[in-house]
């Protein structure tokens, strides 16, 4: 499909990478089958290389359980379907990583939440339900209204997917099919 690199100076803030990627996704090509890889790149002394996870969740100052850092891979994939963003990591240890996700629910909404609303809605206490979406268990988050703000899921025991919206998540499941 499409690529968008975006640059990521080592001294980067939380606000000029969240506003950095917002850009990126904006600029993106639209359309239901379309998916943009917007690649992060960190510029440094030693030179460019590809943004890793955990420098990634450390950028944005995230509550995200060590446990889960460390069971995701170094590399993960950001990207933009019809203006909409999705994230998919691959894990290492499956039991680590979802549990590691439910002990973030109470806090990933503010922590990564900026990515997938374009204007804070209201979320009834922060909980997350379970929801069957394309034949898969998913954490939904809906805001007061109960429409979904973001959800994820493990489409398989190797992979973390979070989304914004069912169509975007039935995008990417059938490209990961």
């Amino acid at each position: 499909d499409e690529q968008i690199k975006v640059t990521v100076p080592f001294s980067t803030s939380r606000r000029e990478l969240i506003s950095s990627i917002q850009k990126a996704v904006q600029g993106a090509p639209g359309g239901d089958s379309v998916i943009t890889y917007i690649n992060l790149v960190e510029t440094g002394v030693a030179g460019d290389s590809p943004l890793s996870t955990s420098r990634f969740f450390r950028l944005l100052e995230t509550h995200a359980p060590a446990s889960l850092i460390r069971s995701l891979n170094s590399s993960f994939m950001l990207g933009s379907h019809n203006g909409h963003v999705f994230m998919i990591f691959t894990n290492t240890f499956f039991e680590s990583a979802f549990a590691s996700m439910l002990d973030w629910e109470t806090q990933i909404e503010s922590d990564i939440g900026p990515f997938f609303t374009d204007t804070p809605s209201p979320v009834v206490a922060n909980k997350f339900e379970d929801n069957v979406i394309r034949n898969k268990d998913s954490r939904v988050l809906r805001d007061e209204i109960g429409n979904i703000l973001f959800l994820y899921t493990f489409p398989d025991r190797e992979r973390l997917v979070i989304v914004m919206n069912e169509r975007t998540l039935s995008e990417v499941l059938a490209r990961l099919s």
